[in-house]
């Protein structure tokens, strides 16, 4: 069957639209189980782990949760319903939990494994799409991830049913990462070898550049000129006589001053600078230095450094350097 542009295009999209009404139907069934869900993560002893189970497309789900876990840290692992049942039993503990998932909470592999684990003292959650089955009965807490209807036109394929016990999955993790008080720079750990980890792990010292425009508070329009064409990354920093940070002048306050002012010998660095202008510690990592730059009402292309040792001022670091090293 041929299908025009604008045929695919709304299949597409509609799918697309079913799938995100499915996630947002289920974010209201969100209740008192999650909360338990997360305490009990919360209280469990360093030996502990979480184990993740599915059969099927649910397997690829319990994968990547499984995945999205260890990558802030909390130890998780996927078992196969299958696997478990031939011997994969030692690697559960007492206090453990399991999570289980599974669209119709049956199937004879899924409950001859909820049988055997009923053997071992741990938790079980289960991310089920039939309230009504074995599995929805024999859990402690569940994570309701039932679906009114699959999203592709015969309404048979895992679409809906696997993204919303996906989606589920972020949401725990999002949730861990808040009460864990997770931060970027820990999630480069768990991902030292990747662009974004790379990214993180590096201070800005690594890219700060040491030789720069440093003038102090009356030095003239002129030498103004001189000093940051002498280095020009874009900024001057204005310091006492003890290298300490009074102020910036980028290269566009020296652009607005010259285009406003005939007399421009007249002109001093202080009545040009930025006062107190918005810096990073010498121990700040990339990622901070990128959002001090980024987020803000205008975006600044400079950034003075603060040595954390000496609280005077160590360099430049240019958010041009900060992309470069993004894209590498």
């Amino acid at each position: 069957m041929n299908h025009s542009e604008q045929k695919i295009i709304s299949i597409a999209k509609s799918v697309l639209q079913k799938e995100a009404k499915s996630i947002q139907e289920a974010s209201h069934k969100i209740g008192k189980d999650f909360f338990s869900v997360v305490q009990f993560i919360q209280r469990m002893k360093p030996e502990n782990q979480i184990l993740i189970s599915g059969v099927g497309k649910s397997a690829a789900v319990a994968k990547k949760i499984s995945s999205s876990l260890n990558s802030i840290g909390i130890k998780a692992f996927f078992i196969h319903c299958t696997e478990a049942l031939h011997g994969d039993w030692g690697v559960f503990r007492k206090g453990d939990l399991v999570i289980v998932i599974s669209k119709s909470g049956s199937g004879s592999e899924l409950i001859q494994f909820l049988t055997f684990l009923k053997t071992f003292q741990t938790k079980m959650l289960a991310i089920v799409g039939n309230l009504n089955s074995p599995l929805a009965h024999q859990t402690d807490w569940i994570f309701d991830a039932s679906v009114k209807e699959e999203a592709d036109s015969l309404k048979i394929i895992p679409t809906s049913s696997t993204t919303v016990a996906m989606a589920l999955g972020d949401a725990l993790t999002g949730v861990l990462v808040d009460v864990r008080n997770f931060k970027k720079s820990d999630f480069s750990v768990f991902h030292p070898g990747g662009q974004l980890g790379k990214n993180l792990l590096l201070k800005v010292e690594t890219l700060m550049h040491k030789n720069i425009a440093k003038v102090r508070l009356n030095t003239s329009g002129k030498e103004l000129i001189i000093a940051m064409t002498t280095y020009p990354l874009g900024g001057a920093c204005v310091v006492d006589a003890k290298e300490q940070l009074l102020g910036l002048i980028t290269d566009g306050d020296l652009r607005r001053a010259l285009l406003k002012n005939n007399d421009f010998q007249k002109i001093k660095a202080k009545d040009l600078m930025t006062k107190n202008p918005t810096h990073i510690s010498s121990d700040g990592l990339l990622e901070e230095a990128l959002e001090l730059m980024e987020n803000r009402k205008s975006q600044i292309s400079v950034l003075p450094i603060i040595s954390k040792k000496t609280k005077k001022l160590s360099g430049l670091i240019r958010i041009h350097d900060i992309y470069h090293i993004s894209k590498i």
